[in-house]
């Protein structure tokens, strides 16, 4: 194990200078096809080597490629596990007579994937050990990591099949002492990205005025979202001119080269990226490396921090930017009551350690005074203000060993040196850096990391949202789109582009705004077109005379009473007292015959009297109940599903509800099934008692 950029190719480099190395090859598996172009690129450039990268970028393993291994053509061959292990590649190359005695050696790069992807989504990285089965016996393995924690090093030897009595281990340490490193919670929501302010500096005169860094995210979305807020910090003149690009798997690889290759010369200045961009490039001036959100695990986060100053006489910053949920997890109390727990049995108290394999979670508890422990974890320090920079307690925050991330909230929580926790993870030797550490040993640091200030007036920017206005919604969708056309009409993206869905419904439902300045106030960080339509959009909104705002009519939840009322009308007839006021009838139901349609019941009248009585209803048998539409529905007729009384019941869902009447000449009120409601996921509705002669119909044949 050896550090970011400390020169671990040379390992593969260095055995093809001996002269008895003449006609041999070396496979070097290498898990992205960006990181085995540079590297094939480099054994060319600086060892003088022939190399070449087997991938879909040069044609995979067609019979030219493979002819050409088994030739000799290229002293170093850099490949992915899967075309390694491919039957193709096994049966014409690695068992081909020609390549006997001739393989040289098997390099993993990047090995620490062997272990976090082997049993994931790269299973061949799992099963490279059965080489050792395919090559003649002796052939040397090496494998290369920057990040080798404990239990991802015995992982690693595992799944290698290496033989742990003839191996040679060296390991000189992964920390990088020209690196400061820099750990805060993120201070404004995370959908604004406002904690990454720092990163376009406040005067921007020209592109060199923007250090390079490498931004990581999550998703291509997310990278985009960050792409468009950084855009919108610089200045008119500077903005989508392509000096900020997101970097994924997901483009192509002659995109991902051109890219790569204007953030090498500096055209390009910031790259947001995923790990496609995080795995061995040799970038000599990155001078910011920041981790959006918690990675998986410390040995993640070191990784992608080793991109920064690898050059000589260089000195960078590794910025991890957290949620504010980390520092309300409780490691302190975890780990003291966890280590050594009570267990009742026997009649005495048995003490009962932790077992010594991998914890896979990582949920810990809440403390009991969640805002005062976070605050003792350092969550406010690194704000706008530095003021709150010394309000940790300097609490030493022990490592939890056990964690699949590996002490991941140890290294954030901690008051002492970040460093310190570092080499405790990967048994480093004591650091000795060359630059500041980190921003436990010198707060200071945190000044070159600030966030955008704090919003002044968050109510005014987010207003309270009424009904949206359909003809203003409409009028903002042909606007958007006129745009669109006019200026960007070689642009892949529509009007949405312009003005998104989201902003349209938000300007079709407060009403009029007042004033230009109003607009602005409401729009400012989150409509990246702001400076340039501004203007325009604030023209059209004061031809539109929108309406005042038509506020969202509060839920209005049944009293207890009536909840209480409508459990007792449809308790299957169960209760008694409910039962001895309720009117029954005689009703008759006609099944309806297989295919046809179900048949209303009409009632039986009795013939003496004008109230129909009938004999008292089984216990088990559910009355269905009335429904009364409440105030909410009566309003909100245009916005939802509505049937009047008068409605006919074949224009009723009959899944939904049906529709009884004692007079089948004479529409009634409409009854829901029992334990239903006629709106079904509407709440706004009060029971009735159902009225005399009404019955639930039979089940019909359509009804799944």
């Amino acid at each position: 194990m050896q550090g970011t950029g400390y020169g671990k190719t040379a390992v593969a480099a260095g055995p093809h200078a001996h002269p008895a190395a003449k006609g041999m090859v070396t496979f070097m598996v290498s898990p992205l096809i960006a990181l085995q172009e540079e590297q094939a690129s480099t054994f060319e450039s600086e060892f003088h080597l022939t190399a070449k990268a087997l991938n879909s970028a040069h044609e995979g393993l067609n019979k030219n490629n493979l002819s050409g291994v088994r030739e000799g053509k290229w002293q170093i061959v850099v490949l992915s596990p899967e075309m390694l292990l491919s039957k193709v590649f096994v049966t014409q190359v690695i068992r081909h007579p020609a390549m006997a005695g001739r393989i040289l050696s098997v390099v993993v790069d990047e090995a620490h994937v062997v272990s976090h992807w082997g049993s994931g989504f790269r299973k061949k990285y799992g099963t490279l050990g059965i080489l050792k089965a395919l090559l003649p016996r002796g052939t040397p393995f090496v494998a290369m990591s920057a990040t080798l924690a404990p239990r991802v090093r015995e992982d690693v030897l595992n799944k290698l099949q290496f033989n742990r009595k003839a191996f040679i281990d060296l390991d000189l340490g992964n920390d990088r002492n020209n690196v400061s490193i820099i750990i805060r919670a993120m201070h404004h929501a995370m959908n604004t990205y406002r904690d990454l302010k720092f990163l376009i500096p406040a005067i921007l005169r020209r592109l060199q005025d923007i250090k390079k860094a490498f931004v990581y995210a999550d998703t291509i979305r997310v990278a985009t979202d960050i792409e468009n807020y950084l855009y919108s910090l610089c200045p008119e003149a500077f903005r989508f001119k392509g000096f900020i690009r997101p970097y994924s798997a997901a483009f192509s690889v002659e995109y991902r080269a051109a890219v790569m290759e204007q953030f090498r010369s500096g055209q390009v200045r910031i790259l947001i990226c995923t790990d496609a961009a995080g795995m061995g490039c040799n970038i000599p001036d990155i001078d910011i490396v920041v981790q959006w959100k918690l990675p998986v695990s410390v040995s993640s986060f070191v990784q992608r921090a080793g991109r920064a100053a690898r050059g000589p006489g260089r000195t960078g910053l590794a910025v991890l930017l957290v949620e504010k949920s980390v520092y309300e997890a409780d490691i302190l109390s975890y780990l003291g009551s966890s280590a050594v727990s009570t267990v009742e049995g026997g009649g005495e108290k048995k003490k009962k350690k932790r077992k010594g394999n991998v914890r896979e979670s990582t949920t810990y508890p809440k403390p009991e005074k969640v805002k005062e422990y976070a605050e003792a974890r350092g969550v406010l320090r690194g704000g706008y203000h530095a003021v709150n920079d010394s309000t940790g307690d300097g609490t030493h925050v022990a490592l939890d060993a056990l964690s699949i991330d590996e002490g991941l909230y140890s290294l954030v929580q901690t008051g002492t040196c970040r460093r310190a926790v570092l080499t405790v993870v990967f048994k480093n030797k004591p650091p000795e850096p060359t630059v500041p550490c980190c921003d436990n040993c010198d707060p200071a640091l945190l000044n070159q990391t600030r966030p955008a200030p704090p919003e002044s007036d968050k109510r005014a920017s987010n207003p309270r949202r009424g009904v949206p206005n359909v003809s203003v919604m409409d009028s903002l969708h042909v606007w958007r789109a006129k745009i669109a056309k006019r200026d960007h009409g070689k642009a892949f993206f529509s009007g949405s582009g312009i003005l998104s869905d989201d902003t349209v419904e938000l300007l079709s439902s407060i009403g009029p705004i007042p004033s230009e300045v109003a607009l602005k106030k409401l729009l400012e960080g989150k409509w990246l077109w702001l400076a340039k339509y501004q203007r325009e959009l604030f023209i059209e909104l004061t031809r539109l005379n929108i309406p005042p705002k038509v506020l969202k009519p509060k839920p209005q939840r049944p009293s207890a009473a009536a909840k209480r009322t409508h459990d007792e009308m449809d308790d299957g007839g169960n209760n008694e007292e409910i039962r001895r006021v309720r009117p029954t009838t005689t009703t008759t139901a006609a099944v309806a015959p297989t295919g046809s349609q179900a048949v209303i019941p009409r009632a039986t009248p009795a013939a003496s009297n004008t109230q129909p009585q009938t004999p008292q209803a089984p216990r088990n048998v559910a009355r269905p109940s009335t429904v009364a539409h409440s105030a909410f529905q009566q309003q909100m007729r245009q916005h939802v599903p509505y049937y009047p009384p008068s409605t006919p019941a074949r224009s009723v869902n009959p899944y939904m509800a049906y529709v009884q009447t004692p007079q089948p000449q004479t529409p009634s009120n409409h009854v829901s099934a029992p334990g239903r409601t006629l709106m079904q996921g509407y709440p706004h509705v009060v029971a009735a008692p159902a009225p005399p002669g009404t019955a639930p119909p039979p089940p019909s044949p359509h009804q799944p």
